[in-house]
């Protein structure tokens, strides 16, 4: 055993792990118990002497839960504006990826924009299909197969959406319809 583990008492690592709905209680309560420690309310209950004599403790319990409460505040919200820029950087990327398809990628999606098909059967062992889904440009929509590997494939509204908006992105050049 490492010399800091031994020098640290066991129940302030459970403190740290502690979640913060029972952060808050304990702020709540080490925070509440130290302004009855000020004030004629805690003389009332007769809680004002006790309070006191444990002033120190409650102090640092407050401190302390406080201080556990904004570090999962801070972390919390700089996992939502992670969140937000790796999002925007997938839009990106999927965008990208659509202005920039190649023959198979139009065959499949065609159908879901020109002849407003919801859902289409299509392998799960084709590569193309395996990629569009990766790239969260459609969906799975079922997990019962029909004919072996073909599963209902649903594209993302906000593919539809897009593709809807730029058909142009699904026709074909010229020199390969000819």
């Amino acid at each position: 055993m490492s010399e800091q583990n031994e020098k640290s008492p066991s129940w302030v690592g459970d403190i740290i792990k502690l979640s913060p709905k029972y952060l808050l209680g304990l702020a709540a309560f080490s925070g509440i118990g130290l302004w009855l420690g000020n004030v004629e309310l805690g003389k009332t209950l007769g809680i004002k002497d006790a309070i006191n004599n444990y002033k120190l403790y409650l102090g640092l319990v407050f401190l302390a839960s406080t201080s556990f409460i904004l570090s999962h505040l801070i972390w919390w919200i700089s996992l939502g504006i992670k969140r937000v820029f790796d999002q925007k950087t997938r839009y990106k990327l999927q965008k990208d990826r659509l202005r920039n398809l190649n023959r198979r990628e139009k065959q499949i999606l065609s159908p879901y924009i020109f002849d407003n098909v919801r859902s289409m059967e299509l392998s799960i062992t084709d590569g193309t299909t395996k990629e569009l889904e990766h790239l969260m440009i459609i969906y799975r929509s079922s997990d019962i197969s029909s004919r072996g590997h073909y599963f209902a494939y649903n594209l993302q509204p906000w593919a539809r959406e897009y593709l809807t908006k730029n058909k142009h992105l699904l026709h074909e050049p010229i020199d390969h319809v000819l």
